[in-house]
């Protein structure tokens, strides 16, 4: 590593103040270019996180993709090294989201309660389901209590209509494919 990140890393971390230049990355965090061989995650644009590269200079060696750099204010701007963790994915998920909160909705299919944690729950949704197929099996009802049935077709005939029309129709298409099945096996096609 070159004496100028070095400079940088050490005074960042004891002071805030930066040496280099610094960009803002696109989730509110210093980020700096990467040094000539840094062996660590460097992005398409050549930017490394600052955080990091604090924390690894300091632990003498490269973080792993398990392992998270957590700024204890909360303020990810604050890069001084009293402010920086070294943990796990999993603590560090543990940590902003300890428990999460368990709320009691109703299946709007079989009407049944059940519980899901609270930000499972999809406000953009009027209907809450049990399970995947009961989502389908309401939406299968709702379509075929709101379609529009035409008389005479296949359609209607799916749809529940048993009028003479639709049962016609349905049974002219079995007759064709009836006789287009015996051609087939009789080789005549």
């Amino acid at each position: 590593m070159s004496d100028l990140i070095e400079q940088h890393i050490k005074s960042v971390s004891e002071t805030g103040i930066p040496i280099l230049n610094r960009k803002m990355g696109g989730d509110g965090r210093w980020m700096i270019y990467a040094p000539e061989g840094y062996q660590g995650t460097v992005y398409k644009s050549g930017l490394i996180y600052e955080h990091r590269i604090i924390m690894e200079y300091y632990i003498k060696k490269n973080l792993t993709f398990n392992e998270i750099v957590h700024h204890k204010d909360g303020n990810k701007l604050n890069n001084k090294l009293e402010n920086l963790e070294l943990m796990s994915r999993a603590e560090h998920t543990s940590h902003h989201d300890p428990e999460p909160e368990v709320v009691s909705i109703k299946c709007d299919f079989c009407g049944v309660l059940f519980q899901r944690n609270k930000n499972q729950t999809y406000k953009k949704y009027e209907h809450n389901f049990c399970s995947l197929s009961h989502s389908v099996k309401f939406q299968m009802r709702e379509m075929h209590r709101t379609a529009t049935i035409k008389h005479g077709t296949q359609s209607g005939y799916r749809h529940g209509c048993r009028c003479d029309l639709c049962k016609g129709y349905q049974n002219d298409r079995m007759r064709i494919y009836r006789k287009t099945k015996n051609k087939i096996k009789q080789g005549v096609v």
